[in-house]
């Protein structure tokens, strides 16, 4: 057993001080120093070959004797599980509710939630098996093949299959690691946990403008889901925890151009969400709704052939003729969006006035129908944000029917996926990629940490979206050569 110094990948400055020590399984564990919080240290206090930290740490004599602390403390487990270690009988399922219980206390909930979810699959399985209970014993490889199956037979993406039998491999060598069940074979060893790259599944142009130009009866809740998820796509694919949390002191207008700027929960990292019209307009339903269907179904402000329309009916006559591919209707639509031009100039200032004096009166509410200002009265949404269990719970319960009800938003689009909060950013992403933005670029509206994230939105892109690219890249190329 020695101390090590674990370098944190993002920032190799620093690192986390930990116990390293050899195991019963042949690979090496790590063990923080301290049971209530990390200990963070500058690499160059670090003395590699001595295992300790240099003296001139400020604090060094109190971490080395931390870590001889707990050096002795693994060694007095260790000694003492290896006397009173038997391989009785053990249940697996009590000892992994167990930690889902710890996860709860330490409130991790995202791990706990994680972690409860690949335990309910097990449960499942058990159940089908006629079974209440699981021991560590039992788990073989012929075990974890069949929970496996199991989880395929639950249409589970491969990378849910991949998280769901890791925690379960998480939970049984911590088990293994203080001696409380010693395996004759691991059984982890031998197999191989489904690893795939599952394809981010998107919507196309067209399936946005039906969504955009069609809409449900007034007030109805499939309504209401279809402008949620449309403020989403033209709020830069943002996130369901983003959109929840958007309050009227998040919006920012002036002359450099109008714009909404959060801390994403996720990440705790600042976003800066451009206002386009399409955002604003759907934004405004959530603002009026009565002035909202006023504006774009019941005023009639355009003059045509066919008599006084209003925004909404001219933008339906524009996607009829969009959709016919006829080419000689082609100048009638460069006539309606001209028409749609100056009428959307007008309309875009009366929403912002509108939206400013709602700002004055309810800075701190949020904009969208998810969450209850109430409750959420004192909590920022920032780096340093807590939540009580209650609105924990409200914030984790909102989520769920608005997932729910986005399935059925395919009757509109007919798209063939399975739509979710997040086919939003998919959407977007592609939308970018499609209109050859600049990788950094679609990383940075997105609000991603690390550009690999964002590639791995953009895999399954259309060759042909990639074969255009290229030709368009070739040709400027080829003129660059030939002026």
């Amino acid at each position: 057993m020695k101390g090590f110094l674990r370098v944190n990948q993002r920032n190799k400055k620093i690192g986390n001080l930990k116990v390293q020590y050899y195991n019963n399984n042949r690979t090496y564990s790590y063990d923080n120093i301290s049971d209530n919080q990390i200990e963070t240290i500058e690499v160059k206090f670090w003395n590699k070959n001595k295992r300790e930290v240099r003296a001139n740490h400020p604090r060094s004599v109190e971490l080395n004797n931390m870590i001889e602390s707990k050096i002795n403390q693994l060694k007095n487990e260790t000694s003492e599980n290896e006397k009173n270690v038997t391989n009785k009988k053990m249940s697996f399922v009590d000892y992994f509710q167990t930690w889902i219980d710890k996860y709860e206390q330490r409130k991790k909930r995202g791990t706990k939630k994680s972690y409860n979810s690949s335990f309910n699959q097990l449960k499942s399985l058990l159940k089908e098996k006629g079974k209440t209970n699981l021991y560590f014993d039992e788990i073989d490889f012929q075990f974890l093949e069949d929970f496996e199956d199991h989880l395929l037979s639950k249409e589970l993406s491969l990378t849910t299959q991949n998280k769901y039998i890791k925690s379960q491999k998480s939970i049984y060598r911590r088990a293994v690691k203080r001696y409380l069940f010693i395996p004759k074979k691991d059984p982890y060893n031998i197999y191989k946990i489904p690893n795939g790259e599952s394809i981010k599944e998107y919507l196309t142009i067209s399936h946005i403008q039906g969504l955009n130009f069609n809409c449900f009866e007034r007030g109805s809740k499939i309504e209401n889901t279809r402008i949620r998820f449309l403020v989403q796509i033209f709020a830069q694919g943002i996130r369901i925890s983003d959109l929840m949390t958007i309050r009227y002191k998040n919006l920012l207008f002036d002359e450099k151009g109008d714009k909404i700027d959060i801390i994403q929960f996720k990440t705790k990292t600042p976003l800066r969400i451009h206002i386009i019209k399409e955002l604003l307009k759907y934004l405004f339903y959530f603002v009026d709704k009565d002035e909202f269907y006023k504006i774009y179904y019941d005023e009639k402000p355009i003059e045509t052939n066919l008599g006084s329309m209003s925004i909404s009916g001219l933008e339906n006559l524009f996607y009829s003729i969009s959709t016919t591919g006829d080419s000689s209707k082609d100048e009638g639509n460069i006539w309606i969006k001209e028409k749609l031009k100056n009428v959307y100039k007008d309309i875009y200032e009366r929403q912002i006035r509108c939206f400013k004096k709602k700002r004055k009166s309810n800075l701190n509410n949020f904009i969208l129908d998810f969450l209850d200002n109430e409750v959420f009265e004192n909590v920022e949404f920032d780096m340093k944000r807590t939540f009580t269990k209650s609105q924990r719970s409200q914030f984790e319960s909102r989520q769920v029917p608005y997932n729910k009800s986005l399935k059925n938003l395919d009757e509109l689009m007919n798209s063939g996926i399975t739509i979710s909060s997040h086919t939003a950013r998919h959407t977007f992403a592609h939308k970018c990629v499609k209109s050859n933005m600049n990788l950094i670029h679609i990383m940075n509206l997105l609000g991603h940490k690390n550009i690999k994230t964002t590639q791995s939105y953009l895999k399954g892109i259309d060759d042909k979206i990639l074969h255009d690219q290229v030709r368009e890249t070739n040709e400027v190329f080829t003129y660059d050569l030939l002026s």
